[in-house]
């Protein structure tokens, strides 16, 4: 990525969504639809100014956090799918695949979504912020493949460690 606005986003948005996906849900949405729209509106809409470019995503991004806001679950079904076609997009190029593979991924990812909430908020979350940061890290291959392991993994610890936080027994007198 050569736009360090863009890598900067990226890196912003990666981080948001690694980290506290699960629990702030409407960023998770928002950045799942900034993501989406950052890497295909370039491809729908070849040789458009950068700043158009960027007032899409962000429209998308606000439009998804506030339909998470006012409507959970389709918005999740929504955010799944994104995330779902984001994660598998790379997949696909890595495995020269068929183009139907990130059409999967995101039906995978919204059922995943309406089926087990809270962890397929914490996986698909994790998996879209680490992809996210290996887009912008500069790495192929191997070793991206490797680092965006590496950095869901971390970004799945650390929401499974806040899901549930530990409650102090109650003190008796």
């Amino acid at each position: 990525m050569t736009d360090p606005l863009g890598a900067a986003a990226h890196v912003i948005a990666g981080l948001a969504a690694l980290c506290f996906g699960r629990r702030l849900f409407w960023l998770f949405v928002a950045v799942a639809g900034f993501l989406v729209a950052f890497e295909f509106v370039p491809t729908v809409l070849p040789g458009r100014e950068p700043w158009v470019v960027w007032c899409i995503a962000l429209a998308a991004g606000v439009a998804g956090a506030l339909v998470a806001v006012g409507i959970q679950y389709l918005a999740a079904a929504l955010a799944g799918f994104a995330a779902g076609a984001y994660v598998a997009v790379p997949l696909t190029a890595a495995l020269a695949g068929p183009a139907w593979i990130p059409l999967l991924g995101g039906v995978l990812g919204a059922l995943l979504m309406v089926l087990v909430f809270d962890w397929a908020l914490i996986a698909l979350s994790a998996l879209i912020g680490a992809r996210a940061l290996v887009a912008v890290s500069g790495l192929e291959g191997a070793a991206a493949t490797a680092l965006w392991l590496v950095l869901a993994a971390i970004g799945m610890a650390i929401q499974a460690s806040l899901l549930s936080p530990a409650t102090p027994p109650a003190r008796r007198r």
